[in-house]
């Protein structure tokens, strides 16, 4: 938290940038039916359409469903934004979206379509989390400890708690798991500052441990 001003400045307006393409783009989508042309498909997937694993993330059930992800993504992007530099959102965003529906292709076999921005939130919500983590890990880890039991609720105890307001579909809440370990895995590859802080607290573990048991 310790920027210049003059690059925090330049870091906001780069965020606010890339907030604003986001939602042009998810508008457009909307506006053309991408739920027909865009959305995660599986049997159009394995029959050549493969630019539906990453379009499909940017496509809405509605507009209530657009407004729902936009504003989280507007809540993660200010909360974040000086924790991590602004071009690993639009390439977190791209990677996380690709990881995801290819888990879905893998793993969740009854996944016939798929719209939506939410996974590839999750894993922005973890990913400005990771990158807090070594300034202010208190903080940090209450937030992965909040979205990460949600998750875990959600795939083990219940379905989504927002299902009702929804009002076409269920909401897929293995794509949110899918899209948090996609944020995690972006993290440690990515996140020099992140892959240091862990090195370094397993480090003084392994070492405080014989002191321990002597």
């Amino acid at each position: 938290m310790n920027q210049p001003s003059e690059e925090i400045k330049r870091h906001t307006k780069a965020v606010l940038v890339i907030y604003i393409a986001l939602v042009l783009i998810c508008v457009m989508t909307q506006i053309t039916d991408g739920r027909e042309w865009a959305s995660y498909n599986k049997n159009l997937i394995e029959h050549g359409q493969w630019w539906r694993i990453l379009t499909a993330h940017f496509v809405h059930l509605d507009w209530k469903h657009y407004l729902l992800n936009m504003g989280g993504s507007a809540l993660c992007l200010f909360v974040f934004r000086h924790d991590i530099k602004p071009i690993h959102w639009p390439l977190s965003a791209i990677l996380i979206s690709i990881f995801s529906s290819f888990c879905m292709l893998t793993f969740a076999f009854d996944y016939s379509s798929y719209v939506g921005f939410s996974d590839t939130l999750y894993g922005w919500i973890f990913i400005g989390a990771l990158a807090m983590l070594p300034k202010e890990p208190k903080l940090a880890l209450i937030v992965m400890a909040i979205f990460g039991g949600r998750v875990t609720y959600e795939n083990i105890v219940s379905h989504s708690l927002i299902d009702g307001f929804m009002d076409e579909g269920k909401v897929a809440v293995e794509s949110h798991l899918f899209g948090t370990i996609g944020g995690i895995i972006y993290s440690l590859l990515f996140n020099k500052e992140l892959r240091h802080f862990l090195k370094h607290r397993i480090w003084r573990t392994n070492k405080s441990d014989p002191e321990q048991k002597s």
